[in-house]
């Protein structure tokens, strides 16, 4: 953490419901340094506030990862690593997401040369802001269990799932996508995450199969004592009969889930209309897949 000067002060905005609409009251906690970070912080909150009202998605800015250069973990073209962090509050304040992003593969040179001029190949194409809408979005009603939690977007560069390790001197291609796992995870640990009371590792697509692989490594971060868990949104590319085979011997653990819908939608964690709708997938009497995979 950086130096802290000045007095601390710890401001906190309670806001109710306007009209004659009743909700739960929103509060806000924010460690400030000095007098710039009082007026732009409150600032900050009071257009995340009418945001809100309006309606408007979150958008989420890009942070770039300076350190993964040392450790070799940059992306296809050799350019930094990133993520979007939307801080934590109230009650979610040390519980973390960590949300893979997918996007396919590139499994030739011919087709990771061509996808290091993207933003699935280097971060001088990625979008310097996201929207976070589905398992990232802030908004109570629309993701009930995680809307005040650390939410984090892990983007994904390297081609092959966060886990490519070599180098093609050739074709200046860098596979890399362990280290830019590794990377990220270090920034965010340093960041509060090793404060964490509770953490799941998710990803949809790509970085759903991401979320598998990585899986054990997540756990590993954290004391047994705190709850880790993963969830897994489209990561497996089979089809029917191949696919039930595969998770039959992993279904029968008490610890694994497995609900398949692959006939509603490819991916849903980040699909505002499908995430938390009346009419998403159920697994009993649960609404959403989450609130059965944090039970």
């Amino acid at each position: 953490m950086n130096e802290v000067r000045g007095a601390l002060v710890f401001l906190v905005v309670v806001v109710g419901s306007s009209g004659g609409a009743k909700s739960s009251p929103v509060r806000l906690g924010v460690v400030l340094r000095d007098e710039y970070d009082l007026l732009s912080t409150a600032t900050a909150i009071t257009r995340n506030l009418s945001r809100r009202s309006s309606g408007l998605d979150l958008m989420v800015g890009l942070t770039l990862i300076p350190s993964a250069v040392p450790k070799g973990a940059v992306c296809l073209d050799g350019s930094l690593p990133g993520y979007h962090l939307h801080p934590g509050f109230g009650s979610g304040n040390n519980s973390w997401l960590i949300q893979l992003e997918g996007g396919g593969w590139c499994n030739t040179i011919q087709n990771c040369v061509s996808r290091k001029n993207t933003r699935l190949g280097s971060s001088k194409y990625m979008e310097k802001a996201l929207p976070f809408v589905g398992i990232l979005s802030d908004k109570p009603d629309e993701n009930p269990d995680l809307y005040n939690w650390n939410r984090v977007k892990l983007r994904y560069c390297d081609g092959a799932s966060f886990s490519g390790e070599g180098h093609n001197e050739t074709s200046q291609l860098y596979f890399r996508g362990k280290r830019i796992w590794l990377a990220g995870m270090e920034d965010l640990m340093a960041k509060g995450m090793h404060n964490a009371d509770q953490a799941l590792l998710s990803g949809q697509s790509a970085g759903a199969l991401a979320s598998m692989l990585r899986c054990d490594e997540f756990r590993q971060l954290f004391p047994a004592t705190i709850r880790v868990k993963c969830l897994s949104d489209a990561g497996l590319f089979l089809d029917a009969s191949q696919m039930l085979d595969a998770v039959d011997g992993f279904s029968k653990s008490k610890k694994n889930g497995v609900f398949i819908n692959s006939c509603f939608a490819h991916v849903q964690t980040e699909r505002k209309g499908m995430w938390f709708a009346y009419d998403s997938p159920m697994i009993g009497d649960k609404l959403q897949l989450l609130s059965a995979v944090l039970l």
